[in-house]
């Protein structure tokens, strides 16, 4: 049986505390190296991609801030989705982080902290995978060789550039990996209980790390461990009996958080499936693994770097950067031939997880490769049966497994390290700290590390000026990155707003957004729907609770006409600049009639043919009816010219149908309807039925929608 690496084998040089500092100053000279020049642009810059998610990530951490030391629950989002707020049973489900940043949130200003809090993600993760990596080798400098490696890995360096700090800090799994290979060679409470809180914990760092690296990864890695670490011992009734309570201490601490997750995993409502790229186009390409960042510099000067490379990868290149490396390859190789069977158990692991990362079929150089047995379909993979699960089904990104992967290449590699250091000579550690050198520059993300300035907006700073009183509406409503700067903003102006977004778009109440959406966006000239009158706008804006409207011209193309819209119904901006224009709601008034917002995929653009407009109706959409008083109302759709007739489905918000039948060329549909005050959503099927005109139509034309109160 393979025995641990005792205190009293191990090098006793230095005392643990002075051994954890040196370590901390290694790494951290080498985290300020590799993310030059962070280091001096703390406060006045954040780090990463420009507009990604890390401006969401600011707001989380002081959002969390803002309610734990305000005594209220961090995952209940009272100033987001105004005025009923949000909670969030994914963010009850991640707080590790967020607790752990608290007292760095305290001290500095919400950009300060994120940057120390990304800066962390590589300086923690490093000294984990040290002493992981010490446990299995018991060799300092092979286990600061994992250690680095694990804390650059371009895997996870993406991650963290692309804000994904939470997924980046690796730091948690790689402790429970150790304590649970310390539970499995010396079974005892301490093991035991340091294995649990850190399982539970790093599953609450976020729910990507539960199911992209501690959930699949114990399944496998424990009953490997298991036959390698105890080989004949395997039922040993010591291991299991603390291998239970460590398990038994992990669900006591997840399950009051993880319940209400659990709940939503079963049944996810429709926005919990982000829309957006598919799960091929961020999955691994097969060779990934071999690719580079086309963003290292060295690399790409050398001409190692196919020009390619970015075209392939293009939007998604943080979700599946997979690149192994020559040197960690070279110390592996190493491993293998003289390594102890222990690292060829990681070695196994790691190859399950480079053949989950490729995902639901397989993609090389950015094509998908057919089967053999069906040539019209893509080459299925082993994740395709994952993605099925409850949980899995929530996820979107297979190729996040490559941080499972970059994890079991370190373990490997230190071994590889430790063979090739026995019986040290000079040149061997000349030739060691060489590799290890190419290893950091072959393994760039990005050098220098992307850094943008933050300058506070001047319609930010106005609202910042003043004491919250009603809610702010961001414009262009629904945008993502509208979204994203909206909640940025709000940790300097501390406004309510009517959206918001946390790894989700947050749901408001039933069409207010879409109908907000439609009135303050610019309108063609002539459309299906009567045009809202300005005043409409300012009514529905007041009813909301909205104070003030603050528009994002730097997300539209159509700033100029979005503009024009506002000044018809508020009148002129109080604050503005080429980002931000901040326009003030007075005053009150009510629309003279109902107002129509057309809103959903299935609508197609306005058209105009003979001096009369059109819209095409394919598949679903929405209808949402506003007025302000409870009426009785004649809902009336005017059908164009279709090629054949089709089949139309009218539901009310309680799903409710209210019209099943044709929508027959230049046929008329009407349909009375109780409107209540506010908004009335009614989705709008084509096709529903299986008439055999249904069955050929593909859509239809609508000339015109009115509602007309009795």
């Amino acid at each position: 049986m393979v025995t641990a690496v005792s205190a009293d084998t191990r090098q006793k040089e230095n005392t643990p505390w002075v051994e954890l500092l040196i370590v901390l100053s290694i790494l951290t000279v080498l985290t300020a190296i590799m993310t030059w020049p962070l280091v001096f642009h703390l406060s006045n810059s954040l780090v990463g991609y420009k507009d990604a998610d890390q401006v969401a990530k600011v707001w989380g951490f002081w959002y969390s801030k803002e309610a734990l030391t305000h005594g209220t629950n961090p995952a209940f989002f009272n100033t987001l989705a105004y005025p009923d707020g949000y909670y969030s049973p994914i963010r009850q489900a991640s707080l590790t982080m967020h607790i752990l940043l608290l007292p760095v949130e305290v001290m500095f200003s919400p950009v300060a902290a994120y940057n120390i809090g990304f800066l962390l993600t590589y300086i923690l993760t490093g000294v984990a995978g040290y002493y992981l990596c010490k446990d299995i080798t018991g060799h300092r400098a092979a286990a600061l060789f994992g250690g680095v490696l694990i804390m650059v890995f371009p895997s996870r360096v993406a991650q963290a550039v692309a804000g994904h700090v939470e997924t980046a800090n690796l730091a948690l799994p790689l402790l429970y990996f150790l304590f649970l290979r310390r539970t499995i060679l010396l079974p005892s409470i301490k093991n035991a209980v340091w294995m649990g809180v850190a399982f539970s914990l790093a599953c609450m760092l976020h729910l990507t790390i539960t199911v992209y690296v501690m959930l699949p990864l114990s399944a496998f890695l424990v009953p490997v461990m298991l036959s390698i670490l105890r080989k004949g011992d395997f039922f040993n009734r010591e291991v299991w009996k603390m291998l239970l309570i460590g398990a038994g201490i992990a669900l006591a601490i997840m399950l009051p958080f993880y319940i209400p997750m659990l709940r939503f995993s079963l049944n996810p409502p429709d926005y919990a499936f982000e829309g957006g790229a598919n799960l091929p186009a961020l999955s691994t390409d097969l060779l990934g693994f071999i690719t580079p960042s086309p963003d290292n510099p060295v690399l790409t000067a050398l001409g190692l770097v196919p020009k390619q490379t970015r075209e392939v990868m293009g939007f998604f290149l943080p979700e599946i950067t997979a690149y192994l490396g020559l040197v960690p390859l070279a110390f592996t190789v190493l491993s293998l031939v003289r390594g102890r069977e222990e690292s060829r158990g990681w070695l196994l692991v790691g190859l399950v997880a480079m053949l989950l990362s490729l995902g639901p079929v397989l993609k090389v150089w950015g094509g998908l490769i057919p089967s053999p047995w069906s040539p019209e379909q893509p080459l299925t993979l082993p994740y395709a049966l994952l993605a099925k699960l409850p949980v899995f089904s929530l996820g979107r990104t297979p190729g996040r497994f490559n941080l499972v992967t970059g994890m079991a290449l370190a373990i490997v590699a230190s071994d590889g390290v430790r063979v090739f250091l026995e019986n040290a000579r000079p040149w061997k550690t000349i030739v060691f700290s060489l590799a290890a050198l190419i290893m950091m520059v072959e393994y760039l993300y990005v050098f220098p590390m992307e850094v943008y300035p933050v300058v506070e907006p001047a319609a930010v700073r106005r609202l910042a000026s003043m004491t919250p009183d009603g809610a702010v509406l961001n414009v262009p409503v629904g945008d993502r990155y509208t979204s994203h700067y909206a909640i940025f903003y709000q940790t300097s102006h501390s406004w309510p707003i009517m959206d918001g977004y946390s790894d989700r778009e947050i749901p408001n109440r039933p069409g207010v957004l879409e109908l907000l959406g439609w009135l303050t966006q610019p309108v063609p000239d002539e459309d299906i729907v009567a045009h809202p009158d300005p005043a409409a706008l300012r009514s529905v804006l007041v009813e909301q609770g909205i104070s003030y409207v603050l528009l994002n011209q730097r997300f539209t193309s159509e700033a100029r006409a979005y503009n024009q819209v506002m000044q018809d119904s508020l009148g002129g901006p109080v604050a503005g600049d080429e980002e931000l224009v901040l326009y003030q709601v007075e005053g009150t008034s009510e629309p003279d009639a109902p107002v129509i917002a057309l809103t959903g995929n299935g609508w197609g653009e306005a058209s105009l043919e003979n001096g009369s407009a059109s819209r095409y109706l394919d598949g679903s959409a929405q209808l949402v009816v506003y007025t302000p008083h409870p009426v009785q109302g004649l809902l009336r759709l005017q059908i164009g010219q279709p090629e054949s007739e089709c089949d139309l489905r009218i539901s009310d918000q309680s799903q409710t149908v209210v019209y099943a039948g044709p929508a027959a060329p230049e046929s008329v549909i009407e349909v009375r309807q109780a409107l209540e005050a506010a908004c009335n959503v009614y989705d709008l099927a084509v096709n529903t039925t299986s008439s055999q005109a249904a069955d050929a139509c593909e859509g239809i034309t609508v000339t015109s929608i009115e509602v007309i109160t009795e």
